[in-house]
């Protein structure tokens, strides 16, 4: 397929028509495979080419046949952003992560606004360990309003293992105001609770991932250890009872159990 094709279709009309009314971009230039550049405003991009302004119609340009595009000044163009975005995911699918880097702070650079590449960026400092980066990103979304269950999730772990507990316990407990049935978000809650020694809020955290998660064992473990604190004793062998009858060989639920016994 060549560069370039005019055509005479429905689909040309209609993008005339819109670029008649107003184009969706100023002037962009396209960097072709071939070592050309063509400078034009860009009608719209389906998903396998762009259409741009050219008498006495529109013209088509493959996908396939484009390096990237830019807008006049420089910046990245709205046009080429999933382009950049599939080539940072495949950085990180090959554990390339300084250039998936490169790739979202460029992004970021031409769409300050655009929460989704913030949440993409976030995620990845955290995933490397840069969490100041991930904590920037995080809060830009959440003054923004676009932040999610998820992003209060991943900055109260980025903050429970800094041992800020008081602040790891807030973002868990918004996580789980934004999403009542993220099991993971209440079983960190419940954790940040045993870190503060609030052990009556722990086990109604624990509770609420054992309703969601029945099977969940390490929830079980730990809300015996929640009732443990307090000297409930009976529950506490309750919940390590109900991994023994899933797994009888437990060997943590059977040290617990003999706890109990010693204690009583």
């Amino acid at each position: 397929m060549s560069c370039l094709q005019k055509t005479v279709t429905l689909s040309a009309m209609i993008a005339a028509a819109l670029f008649a009314h107003a184009s969706l971009c100023t002037a962009e230039k396209i960097y072709l495979k071939n070592g050309n550049v063509i400078e034009t405003a860009i009608l719209y991009r389906t998903k396998y080419s762009v259409w741009i302004k050219q008498p006495p119609g529109s013209v088509g340009i493959d996908l396939f046949d484009i390096e990237r595009i830019e807008n006049d000044d420089g910046s990245i163009s709205k046009y080429d952003y999933k382009t950049l975005c599939r080539r940072a995911e495949y950085f990180i699918q090959q554990q390339q992560y300084s250039e998936a880097i490169d790739v979202y702070n460029g992004l970021v650079g031409s769409f300050p606004k655009d929460t989704d590449i913030r949440l993409l960026r976030g995620n990845l400092y955290q995933r490397i360990g840069d969490t100041a980066r991930a904590v920037d990103d995080y809060n830009f979304l959440i003054a923004h309003g676009a932040a999610d269950a998820k992003v209060f999730n991943n900055l109260g772990t980025i903050y429970a293992n800094a041992k800020e507990y008081q602040e790891a316990g807030k973002m868990f407990l918004k996580a789980c105001l934004e999403d009542p049935a993220m099991a993971e978000a209440h079983n960190n809650l419940a954790e940040m609770y045993m870190r503060t020694k609030e052990y009556g809020q722990a086990i109604a955290e624990y509770k609420k991932v054992t309703a969601l998660e029945p099977k969940n064992t390490k929830a079980l473990y730990n809300l015996g250890c929640a009732y443990a604190s307090i000297n409930d004793y009976r529950n506490a062998r309750a919940q390590w009872e109900k991994i023994l009858a899933g797994d009888p060989q437990d060997a943590d639920a059977k040290k617990a159990i003999e706890y109990v016994r010693a204690k009583k």
